[in-house]
């Protein structure tokens, strides 16, 4: 039998040299273009690629004897399932290794945690770098998605943040992720640490530096972060700029004390939630549209007073940027960083 006149296994079978050693995501790129196929997704593509080739071989099958058709279309369906089972795991494979989070300074960069002065009413505090658990000192990849927390706070700070706006006429802004993609690119940890009293100053790119300033009373931790593009994530953002988007989180109950312009308030916790970007002077959920930041590096120096035991304050780092031709549609980074800090008193 000469497999070349099945089209679709000609497709397999054919690559120039070399290329089926290609990572899992590149050679199914290859290989949707070569079927005509959108890259929708990973696994949505791997299962539409696989749909059509099962579809041609049951057409090209129908002019066979039936027996003839039995066999070849039991041995040929045993081995599109398992190049398409490799493929998928490969694929998948390569997307959760490929986005990184390095540390050339460390993580976290400094000594952790740090004790401020005596206070005035003789108080002495700690602040503590931390994520997710009071015993994680490190900033740390998290994960987005459909289902995940990230998703889920996200979505409800943006529609706190949407619901605030009020544009001219007495509309609404309609900001919404639409999609979250699996970049290739690297984060950096520049920057991670804790501070009382003082605040050290510090660079970050070609963003402003931080200046060392004196805060008696105050304590925070400094946060500086920067994200290299691949080339196949500019083909993926076709041609949209680039923006941070950050979400914070926090412990503190009272919403007339949190600074974020529109906050979601969770009715089982009663943790906020908010969209880090002072959205009613921007209208846009992006960071860098107020924020100390670029299309390449993120500064952030979050502070509170030294008065509530427990307090912590987290943030969810994002890459993101708008649809091209959906207004306000959000695609955003699957990957993105998770840091923060807590408070507590000593004595």
């Amino acid at each position: 039998m000469n497999l070349k006149r099945f089209t679709p296994l000609a497709i397999i079978f054919r690559f120039p040299g070399g290329q089926h050693r290609r990572p899992g995501a590149v050679w199914l790129r290859h290989f949707l273009r070569q079927l005509n196929i959108p890259a929708r997704g990973t696994l949505r593509s791997v299962l539409d690629a696989a749909a059509l080739i099962i579809r041609r071989i049951l057409m090209a099958l129908e002019s066979r004897p039936l027996g003839q058709s039995l066999f070849w279309g039991d041995c040929i369906m045993r081995i599109i399932i398992m190049v398409f089972s490799l493929l998928a795991c490969s694929t998948m494979g390569s997307q959760l290794r490929a986005q990184a989070l390095v540390t050339p300074y460390g993580n976290p960069t400094s000594d952790n945690p740090v004790t401020s002065s005596l206070q005035k009413d003789g108080s002495q505090w700690l602040v503590n770098l931390f994520y997710d658990s009071p015993s994680n000192f490190s900033a740390e990849l998290v994960t987005a998605g459909p289902n995940s927390f990230a998703d889920w706070a996200l979505t409800n700070a943006l529609q706190a943040m949407n619901d605030g706006i009020i544009l001219p006429g007495g509309m609404h802004t309609d900001w919404e992720i639409i999609e979250y993609h699996a970049l290739r690119g690297r984060f950096t940890l520049e920057r991670f640490e804790p501070w009382a009293d003082d605040q050290p100053g510090f660079s970050q790119g070609s963003l402003r530096p931080v200046r060392k300033e004196p805060l008696p009373g105050e304590g925070g931790a400094n946060f500086g972060l920067s994200f290299a593009p691949d080339g196949n994530d500019i083909g993926d953002m076709q041609g949209m700029p680039i923006h941070w988007l950050q979400l914070g989180y926090s412990n503190h109950k009272d919403r007339g004390d949190i600074f974020a312009s529109f906050v979601f308030q969770d009715p089982m916790t009663q943790w906020l939630y908010w969209i880090d970007s002072v959205p009613v002077l921007s209208d846009s959920p992006f960071y860098d549209t107020v924020g100390w930041a670029n299309s390449t590096d993120l500064v952030d120096t979050p502070n509170w007073p030294l008065d509530t035991d427990g307090r912590w304050f987290q943030f969810l780092t994002f890459i993101a940027w708008e649809d091209n031709l959906m207004p306000r549609k959000l695609h955003v980074s699957y990957w993105g960083v998770g840091w923060g800090y807590e408070t507590d008193k000593k004595n």
